[in-house]
């Protein structure tokens, strides 16, 4: 059985269907779990047929540090046949919290973007990066943010790519990669906001990254209402016409 690995943002809930619909030529049905679906408003995702388990775990609003933690989390415990990682916005900090934590966490933050795993309590700092709510969880994010400055968390984001890449490459774990939009040329002025820079950094290995998503949706005049989500379509699309540059091959005989 192939183990197919997918952690993004918001935009990545629910693509693991796409990655089955156009790699997969062999499906059986197929059962879906939700690991602790009790305690996350965006579970987890498990959908496993005879052939494959997709395993994804996108978290809306999450960043970078985020998507990291989960994948050194999974590897962990094992090893996937293949990753696709959809990195989220550059200014975007998550927080990592020892499970003992809980009791004096969970009462405050209930009501706001967290996820709690075996290991961790992951508090997803994306969704509150330009908010004007006075919340002990916005205060508690509004010290890892400049409000003067939109691209002040770029560099960490960046260490934080890069470990993730790094550690594939190591265990030569096929992958791709990209960002849900390209921060070189944001396409709209939402995703102006997840933060902007003049050039991917030499010390990432683009080798294996595939088009900015948003921007090939609107591109290819998809309709993109909020400016940040594209929808599972033109992700579908993308998919179909770049297939030659994604290592993943789910033919079964």
């Amino acid at each position: 059985m192939k183990k197919i690995l997918i952690i993004g943002c918001s935009n990545g809930l629910g693509i693991h269907h796409a990655f089955r619909d156009v790699f997969q030529k062999t499906q059986s049905s197929a059962t879906i779990s939700r690991p602790y679906e009790d305690k996350n408003k965006f579970p987890d995702e498990i959908l496993e047929d005879n052939y494959c388990r997709y395993t994804n775990f996108s978290m809306a609003g999450a960043g970078n540090t985020y998507i990291r933690h989960r994948l050194f989390e999974y590897l962990k415990k094992d090893k996937p046949d293949y990753v696709y990682l959809q990195f989220s916005g550059l200014v975007r900090r998550d927080v990592c919290l020892n499970l003992d934590s809980i009791d004096i966490f969970l009462e405050e933050f209930k009501n706001n973007f967290y996820k709690i795993t075996d290991e961790k309590i992951y508090l997803i700092g994306g969704s509150v990066v330009n908010s004007s709510n006075s919340t002990v969880y916005t205060k508690f994010f509004s010290l890892m943010y400049n409000i003067n400055d939109v691209n002040n968390n770029n560099d960490l984001s960046l260490q934080d790519i890069f470990c993730c890449l790094s550690i594939l490459k190591k265990y030569k774990i096929k992958h791709n990669w990209t960002f849900y939009y390209d921060p070189t040329n944001p396409p709209t002025e939402e995703s102006k906001k997840d933060g902007t820079i003049d050039k991917i950094p030499d010390f990432i290995n683009t080798e294996n990254i595939l088009p900015n998503p948003l921007n090939f949706a609107i591109n290819n005049g998809y309709t993109v209402d909020d400016g940040v989500h594209y929808g599972y379509n033109p992700f579908l699309r993308l998919l179909q016409q770049h297939k030659d540059k994604i290592h993943l091959n789910l033919d079964h005989k």
